[in-house]
């Protein structure tokens, strides 16, 4: 009870952090009922309007216009979902997900991606269903994570698969495969290009664009090292994940969909994070099982306190910029005119 308590305060009240909150406020400025029926901005024909989120803003918008009141309803409605699925799997260390879900991008998919997290927790309350060859309801929670975020689009098909078990060494092959296309600095649409047989300056453009952003490509040591230690220690207990934990085949499935999109879309870094996030979430659970499956006790010690002291590391030097700078609604926070401020002044987006 704690550590839920912790949750819904740290994210629910939190100040104007990071960068996104500027665009959710001018959403909530502007929202009209009209615009549930409006796919597509008027600033811009690209960015998709997604009816279920503008329905929510719409009936926040009865209370308030604040942006602050939206962040509160859907870190409740975030808190409900995650809590559901953590039952549905029989996950009891709710402290443990939170450290590893802030380590692991949890930061910045509540604070930047209000959207995407609500799509994302509705497939994770989905997944069930799969295994339980349930149809009607799968497809019914993938089309309510549609219309909370387009990207969700990419769920449909996985009924189809996703609930098969894999050989672990092939398991463990298909990842070392990913990590060795990614290290070859190889440009995924180059070899689309040349595949289709594509020809002419248009083609020659892409090819260069691709190959200057993939040159670019760098390898975290630290969080490749550890991607490689829960790769091999999945490899070692893919029998015991696999049987004695519910649903388990599922999100070791998701560890390959997410490192696909992560390192094969490497040249693109906005579009690999934002569809990689939709597959991040074994990284929340499958180290709470590993520790649960280790039979001596000191060897699930080492592995916790190992685990933990990199969700330290990880966390303290990825908040680098003044925009990140935590502060609460309910212990006192900066103004949005301040902080729009700090963001204009300090912030720089990443080419």
């Amino acid at each position: 009870m704690f550590a839920v308590a912790v949750f819904f305060i740290f994210f629910g009240f939190r100040g104007y952090v990071f960068t996104d909150w500027t665009t959710y406020a001018e959403t909530m400025r502007n929202v009209e009922w009209g615009d549930i029926f409006v796919l597509l901005s008027d600033k811009s024909d690209s960015v998709i309007r997604e009816p279920g989120f503008t329905l929510l803003c719409c009936l926040c918008s009865i209370f308030t216009r604040e942006v602050s009141f939206l962040v509160i309803v859907v870190t409740a409605i975030d808190l409900m979902l995650f809590l559901r699925f953590l039952r549905r799997w029989e996950i009891r260390n709710i402290a443990f997900v939170w450290i590893l879900f802030i380590a692991f991008e949890g930061l910045n998919i509540m604070f930047n991606l209000i959207r995407n997290q609500i799509a994302i927790l509705i497939f994770l309350n989905a997944l069930e269903y799969i295994e339980k060859r349930k149809p009607l309801q799968y497809f019914s929670l993938c089309f309510a994570a549609i219309c909370f975020h387009a990207s969700s689009i990419l769920f449909l098909p996985l009924y189809f698969f996703f609930h098969k078990r894999l050989n672990r060494w092939l398991f463990l092959g298909t990842y070392f495969g990913l990590l060795a296309f990614y290290l070859s600095k190889v440009s995924f649409i180059s070899l689309v290009i040349a595949a289709l047989g594509l020809e002419g300056t248009l083609a020659a453009k892409i090819k260069v664009y691709t190959e200057l952003y993939t040159a670019t490509r760098e390898l975290p040591i630290v969080g490749t090292f550890f991607a490689i230690l829960l790769i091999s220690l999945v490899t070692i207990y893919y029998d015991r994940l696999t049987r004695e934990y519910k649903y388990r085949v599922m999100a070791i499935n998701s560890i390959l969909v997410y490192f696909t999109f992560y390192y094969v879309l490497a040249e693109f870094k906005e579009l690999s994070s934002r569809i990689s996030y939709l597959f991040l979430f074994p990284f929340w659970i499958l180290w709470i099982d590993i520790a649960n499956s280790l039979m001596i006790k000191s060897n699930r010690v080492l592995l916790c306190a190992t685990v933990y002291l990199f969700s330290l590391y990880t966390t303290t030097f990825s908040m680098k910029i003044p925009a990140q700078q935590y502060d609460n609604l309910l212990f006192g926070a900066k103004s949005q005119q301040e902080r729009l401020r700090i963001l204009n002044k300090t912030y720089e987006p990443e080419e």
